[in-house]
């Protein structure tokens, strides 16, 4: 009995710790702005996409949840490219894979074809994948992870599914 108490506990710290880590993303707030390079060595600033709908889509190579889970999320993106939304016009999604290798990033690209634009290499320089900037950045704890930001940078929704996220655009729709 003892052990089990001390297992939830634990489970209900874990809770409040990833709580905090992400206290600063809240839904209806402004993103936390950024810049980085893409992999074809495209500049990005969050503030180039103001005006568009995003998908900021954490994932990595090795994460068979995350590839399992592509082809559902390109049918939401041809769905929703060329949308008119609340606060925003068009919808694209920013790919970024954590401690990814950068061939292997490439050629799933390709096998699972992620046709959308940006494509980010976030890596971490310690054991920890989720000590890598961006991730680090946006409270990322698990793989995959969807934040949706309206054309403002605004934060709409965190932890989406794909049908969440295809409600969500459904709804913000003109």
């Amino acid at each position: 009995m003892k052990k089990c108490g001390f297992i939830i506990i634990s489970l209900i710290i874990n809770q409040l710790f990833l709580g905090c880590v992400r206290q600063n993303l809240e839904i209806g707030k402004p993103a936390p702005a950024f810049g980085t390079t893409t992999i074809g060595g495209v500049h990005l600033k969050l503030s180039d996409l103001q005006g568009t709908y995003t998908l900021l889509y954490f994932w990595a190579t090795d994460c068979e949840a995350c590839r399992t889970e592509h082809s559902a999320l390109m049918d939401v993106y041809q769905q929703f490219q060329d949308g008119y939304f609340e606060n925003g016009q068009d919808f694209n999604i920013v790919g970024i894979a954590v401690n990814s290798n950068e061939s292997d990033y490439r050629r799933i690209i390709r096998e699972d074809k992620l046709r959308i634009v940006y494509h980010i290499l976030d890596n971490s320089s310690t054991e920890n994948i989720f000590d890598a900037p961006l991730a680090k950045l946006y409270g990322v704890k698990q793989l995959p992870t969807r934040i949706l930001l309206d054309g403002r940078g605004t934060i709409l929704g965190m932890g989406l599914s794909v049908e969440e996220l295809k409600q969500l655009l459904r709804s913000k729709l003109l």
